[in-house]
């Protein structure tokens, strides 16, 4: 369960800053600048799953040792 929780963090902030992204884009709120440091944070937030994933299970099994 734990996995499917984290699994399930990870999609929402990503979905978060997509729409976000969206939003502000569409209002004209974004630049060329603000734009790529979007893109950015929308591409780090795709490897946090796997980070959360990682150190979430590491951690539950040293607590369970």
């Amino acid at each position: 369960w734990l996995s499917l929780r984290l699994q399930l963090l990870g999609s929402l902030i990503a979905f978060s800053i997509a729409i976000f992204a969206v939003l502000l884009s569409y209002y004209g709120y974004v630049g060329e600048n603000s734009a790529a440091y979007m893109a950015v944070s929308l591409s780090y937030s795709f490897s946090l799953t796997s980070r959360l994933k990682q150190r979430g299970l590491a951690g539950r099994h040293y607590i369970s040792s």
